[in-house]
């Protein structure tokens, strides 16, 4: 899927567990800290005025699709183009958060071994999914439920 520009994926806690860029970053990079923070506070918000949940935000040319699993607490975040078609990228999402959850259910506290093969394995079957990325990080330590 070319209209997506990122991935991120953060843990109960906020902490990036998973990022794929798909173009090549520019001067002004995306720190996933940042968007954690900014995602938290406008879920807070949203809340308080009544709403369930933040599921779409527009930002300068790009357009962010939020899901949080509600078991796990952990975040999916899709960065798109701005012109994409919602419809695309739900199921798209949905593609997603199913395959990471089918790598990693059951192992969010394995050995450090199996859960990088999972990574890896992920990866590969993400790739058939939104591509292959400019730039991959990732953070195994953070992969856990506590």
């Amino acid at each position: 899927m070319s209209d997506v520009v990122g991935l991120y994926i953060l843990n109960h806690r906020g902490e990036l567990i998973y990022l794929q860029e798909n173009t090549l970053p520019s001067s002004k990079e995306l720190d996933p800290d940042y968007l954690s923070n900014f995602f938290t506070t406008l879920q807070t918000i949203a809340q308080k005025i009544g709403e369930e949940e933040v599921k779409i935000i527009d930002l300068g040319n790009s357009k962010f699709f939020l899901t949080k699993d509600k078991l796990t607490g952990i975040e999916f975040i899709l960065k798109c183009e701005k012109n994409i078609k919602q419809k695309k990228v739900f199921e798209t999402h949905k593609k997603i958060i199913n395959l990471f959850i089918e790598k990693f259910i059951g192992n969010y506290n394995a050995s450090e071994q199996t859960k990088t093969f999972l990574m890896n394995s992920f990866m590969k079957d993400l790739a058939e999914i939104i591509g292959r990325g400019e730039k991959i990080e990732y953070d195994i330590n953070t992969l856990k439920i506590d």
